[in-house]
């Protein structure tokens, strides 16, 4: 007999219940629903330019992001990689690492 199998296995998480099980899975998934929280607080309160404001000199000067506030008026495209980058500072780690040589 050949079995079709159309959809895919899945798992449902429940985190209502306490037990041993979720009390792990909470802990494990803290940083991530943190992150998921401040980034869905600061959408609805119109206020992603927070993110900018906590971004250093340095970081500013080697993202060229000075340059591209400058230019802002002229390119609109411009206007968008400020916030862009600043987003993806404060949610992908892996960019930090890449401003060493610069330092």
């Amino acid at each position: 007999m050949i079995k079709n199998k159309i959809f895919q296995d899945r798992i449902f998480l429940n985190l209502i219940d306490e037990n041993g099980h979720t009390l792990l899975i909470k802990k494990i998934l803290k940083s991530p629903i943190g992150l998921a929280s401040d980034i869905i607080n600061s959408l609805f309160e119109e206020n992603i330019e927070s993110l900018k404001n906590d971004l250093d000199k340095i970081k500013k000067f080697v993202a060229g992001i000075n340059r591209a506030d400058s230019l802002a008026n002229q390119y609109s495209l411009a206007k968008f990689y400020s916030p862009m980058f600043s987003f993806h500072q404060f949610f992908n780690s892996s960019f930090r690492a890449r401003q060493g040589k610069v330092l």
